[in-house]
């Protein structure tokens, strides 16, 4: 041979996967192909197929159009899937298919030779693998293999293979206790069949048959399990037999080849139930190297004719056909039209090996531009990254400042609270205080009225008594003189004790009016630091007068009352108390500058204290908000039978 044929495994690396080369005529266009996803679709928007079922029929139908040789640009195809994506990644339930709509991509890739792009949805279904829980995907070296098998770089496969030996080498254990799924141990026969070529073709028949050992160990245990789907033990019999057929290649044992083909056209047989394309395929392939190593110059001719039946999607297969129709010339010498056979094969073969190169340069410097975005991988990993980096850092910064809102808010909600408690501690307190006062006027007023009976009219009294002794025996000019006395005593008397009253009376009402007063602006001065908030506090003179004390307590109870209100709810940031008295209603009217209501026909618990409050004493309560603030107005009746 005039160059190194390469060996390539035509079942490919997946079930859904025809293989690594040969693909299929079109017997349809892609106006069908549309059609027939557009069918699923509308079915499913019918509610005529579920979820699960129209995610089964799109897997069905998309590797029939694969195994007919219908492909598609990666555009057209994610057009096709986009329901299909939507619904995978929107329901968790259906999360392992998200799997499967990578490997659609994948084989896709594959098939048109993107080597990159394959890379590209490698990589996601990798990632996709880990975060369904597989640890230790294969699938991104699985197709690296391909690529290397391609290039004919046998120790690259060496060395990969070799990085992963020790976890292949405990996969019959961990696939024997159901600790990895049977999809990883079929990964890890498709990685043992190149490992096992390489080996061989570098002489280390050593490994290559200790290597073969391994991948029979982990497919007799897929045998076995009870989730191993026919399609899963179809491709793990024909890989078992597939790597022995290419040991005996290699040594030239051409009587186990021929046993080897008898027991690959047996599983034809064997799984007839399912399709078994790619057998025919590998069986193809391997009957080329078998009638060239036998010499069989008319079997080789025929079965080349067979495989140009297919229709070469690439230099590479066009390459390996003239390759063998080389062959066929030379097994019958005629040299000349062998040679020239062979040479064009070459120019085809470095063709394809330059194109092979220029796609790997592209994935060396660039990650390769992956179809599916249009951008490079090694670009889309780094600004990936930036972003999560970006959004990690956006993310512990708004939580931060959302702990710190919640802890301000807690911390003014706590302060508010406590505000609150003092006014009504504060409130406590200045009742307390008029009740004392109440009390301490009292008693001053008995001193008071105790000391002036004893110096005024006790003496104005003795005098009295002592005229009317003299009345004992008294002239008539005398009797007169008394009693116009005793009548100017009396009436003086009278008017002092009037006098008096008044006076008294008077100066009550002025020091209940200041205190209560004293006791607004103290629950304001509580509530509302001079520094965030502007307060007045404004009682007309006399407005207390017929007040009694109980009266006198609502009203301190009701300020306290709205100023707790406004502290809660309004934000305010200035408010006035106003008490006036007029046409025998006192009106108490506390206004602020807040947000307001957003319905004053639905009253909170604050306003609801303050109505009944209001109620009690037979009063009203008016209630007006806007956005300047809100204004309540109680009024209550007066009488002078309530003093």
């Amino acid at each position: 041979m005039l160059f190194k044929r390469i060996n390539l495994v035509f079942a490919g690396y997946f079930i859904s996967s025809l293989g690594a080369g040969f693909t299929f005529a079109q017997d349809s266009t892609k106006t069908h192909v549309k059609k027939e996803f557009d069918k699923f679709d509308k079915a499913y928007y019918l509610k005529q197929l579920t979820k699960k079922n129209y995610l089964k029929a799109i897997d069905s139908l998309a590797n029939t159009f694969l195994t007919k040789g219908i492909y598609l640009e990666t555009k057209e195809l994610t057009n096709h899937l986009s329901l299909y994506e939507s619904i995978v990644w929107e329901d968790d339930k259906f999360k392992s298919a998200r799997y499967t709509y990578y490997l659609k991509f994948l084989n896709n890739a594959r098939i048109f030779g993107k080597q990159g792009a394959s890379i590209y949805y490698a990589e996601k279904m990798s990632e996709q693998a880990k975060e369904d829980g597989d640890e230790h995907p294969l699938i991104e070296m699985l197709q690296k293999f391909d690529i290397y098998i391609g290039q004919g770089l046998n120790d690259k496969i060496i060395n990969s293979y070799e990085k992963e030996e020790k976890y292949m080498q405990q996969l019959p254990s961990l696939l024997r206790n159901n600790k990895v799924k049977v999809s990883q141990g079929m990964n890890s026969i498709y990685i043992l069949y190149p490992a096992v070529t390489a080996y061989i073709k570098t002489n280390n028949k050593f490994k290559a048959e200790k290597t073969a050992q391994l991948a029979n160990r982990i497919g007799e245990v897929i045998k076995r399990r009870k989730d191993s789907s026919k399609e899963i033990l179809l491709n793990t019999d024909l890989f078992l037999t597939s790597i022995p057929f290419a040991i005996a290649l290699e040594t030239k044992d051409n009587k186990q080849m021929g046993v080897l083909l008898q027991k690959l056209e047996k599983l034809k047989t064997k799984y007839s139930d399912i399709n078994t394309t790619y057998v025919d395929v590998n069986l193809l392939k391997w009957r080329l190297h078998y009638f060239l190593q036998t010499h069989n110059a008319d079997s080789l001719s025929f079965y080349i004719k067979e495989m140009e039946k297919y229709p070469a999607s690439n230099n590479m297969q066009k390459a390996h056909i003239l390759a063998y129709k080389g062959d066929v010339q030379a097994l019958r010498s005629n040299f000349k039209e062998s040679y020239n056979l062979l040479h064009e094969s070459i120019e085809l073969y470095q063709k394809a090996v330059s194109d092979i190169a220029i796609e790997m340069d592209t994935l060396l410097y660039a990650h390769t531009e992956a179809e599916h975005h249009q951008i490079a991988l090694q670009k889309s990993e780094k600004v990936k990254q930036q972003r999560t980096t970006w959004l990690v850092l956006i993310s512990g910064i708004a939580l931060a400042i959302i702990v710190g809102i919640y802890l301000l808010m807690q911390k003014k909600s706590k302060r508010s609270q406590q505000i609150i408690d003092l006014l009504n501690d504060s409130a406590n307190i200045q009742i307390a205080l008029m009740e004392e006062a109440r009390d301490q006027a009292r008693r001053d007023e008995q001193h008071r009225l105790s000391q002036e009976l004893h110096d005024g009219l006790s003496g104005t009294l003795a005098s009295i008594i002592n005229r009317l002794e003299i009345q004992v025996s008294p002239t008539d000019s005398e009797y007169l003189d008394n009693v116009r006395q005793l009548k100017k005593m009396a009436q003086q008397v009278y008017t002092e004790i009037r006098e008096r009253s008044h006076t008294l009376n008077d100066q009550a009402n002025s020091i209940s009016e200041e205190r209560f007063q004293q006791h607004i602006i103290d629950l304001a001065r509580t509530a509302f630091p001079k520094s965030q908030y502007h307060y007045e506090v404004t009682i007309d003179q006399g407005s207390l007068n017929q007040t009694n004390f109980e009266l006198r307590s609502h009203l301190i109870r009701i300020v306290q009352e709205a100023f707790a209100n406004i502290l809660k709810h309004a934000k305010a940031t200035s408010l006035s108390v106003l008490l006036y008295h007029e046409d025998s209603l006192l009106t108490l009217s506390i206004q602020d500058n807040g947000l307001g209501m957003k319905s004053t026909s639905t009253k909170g618990i604050g306003l609801q204290n303050i109505e009944n409050r209001v109620k009690e004493m037979n009063g009203k309560l008016d209630v007006t908000s806007s956005a300047e603030g809100m204004l309540l107005t109680c009024t209550f009746p007066i009488a002078p039978e309530n003093n």
